[in-house]
């Protein structure tokens, strides 16, 4: 062709121009295919209160203490705790789990005991003390102490925030109840 120095500089200027015109038409034209931006909107974090079984020590022997949480009540004075102790671990104790019903003073760290109750490997009760059994002394929980982890957990601001319902406290895997 005449004006043009050799076959490839006619191809190289069309293959500029076609790959202007699709650069210019993906820029400037809206693309179906995708879809709008999404306006994310923040949701309040909503507390949650705490539920089922909370670990709360474990002793050299191997028995483990836990909260149940589910049946933490009453107010910061008041607040009423069982703890599940699985003795599982500890083969040189014949009962395998206690439930201890404690009051927790969580102002001063006060604390009684109003209620233990042991069972076999079958969840049978072996053996049941009340308030009146127990008597009505109140402790203090010296620091770094079993007690003083339980005073800690079940004082815990995360249980401020109300249930709606009320629940006996959780069962252990041995069935007791």
């Amino acid at each position: 062709m005449p004006g043009m120095k050799d076959d490839w500089s006619g191809l190289i200027w069309i293959a500029v121009m076609i790959g202007g015109g699709v650069y210019l038409w993906n820029r400037f034209t809206d693309d179906p295919a995708k879809p709008p931006p999404i306006e994310t909107v923040a949701m309040p974090i909503v507390p949650q209160r705490p539920t089922g079984l909370l670990s709360v020590t474990t002793l050299d022997t191997g028995t483990i203490w836990q909260l149940d949480a589910d049946s933490l009540r009453g107010p910061k004075e008041a607040r009423l705790a069982w703890i599940i102790a699985d003795h599982s671990g500890d083969r040189k104790v014949a009962k395998r789990e206690t439930k201890t019903l404690y009051r927790i003073d969580c102002n001063t760290t006060a604390y009684q005991t109003l209620q233990e109750v042991e069972y076999d490997s079958k969840g049978k009760v072996l053996r049941r003390w009340s308030e009146a059994d127990l008597g009505t002394d109140i402790g203090y929980p010296p620091p770094q102490s079993n007690i003083a982890a339980v005073v800690d957990n079940a004082c815990s601001e995360a249980f401020s925030i109300p249930t709606s319902t009320i629940t006996p406290p959780a069962k252990a895997s041995s069935g007791s109840g």
